[in-house]
């Protein structure tokens, strides 16, 4: 029997230096930034940064407990900066 997972790649160029956030009037109450506050609200569900590639990773899950995260992230954003988070990761399901 097959498993089907899914898992969360934040690739470096979905979140964009911070520098180009500011410039772009994307600070969030508090000055913190955009990227900063979607890293935290990632780590709040588990991700970690993986330096081999690159990337910030959620790890996998089941799919329901994998949307429920997502949901959990794009609130947590949405929240801390007031307004309707934009996408900004990928999705893989893996099969094992």
């Amino acid at each position: 029997m097959r498993r089907m997972f899914c898992a969360i790649v934040i690739a470096t160029l979905a979140l964009p230096g911070s520098d180009a956030l500011a410039q772009h009037g994307k600070r969030a109450p508090g000055g913190q930034n955009l990227r900063t506050i979607q890293i935290e609200c990632m780590k709040q569900q588990g991700a970690y940064y993986d330096a081999a590639e690159k990337k910030w990773i959620i790890p996998p899950a089941p799919p329901t407990i994998m949307s429920s995260r997502i949901d959990a992230v794009y609130n947590c954003v949405a929240q801390r900066t007031g307004r309707r988070a934009e996408p900004f990761m990928q999705e893989r399901t893996i099969y094992h």
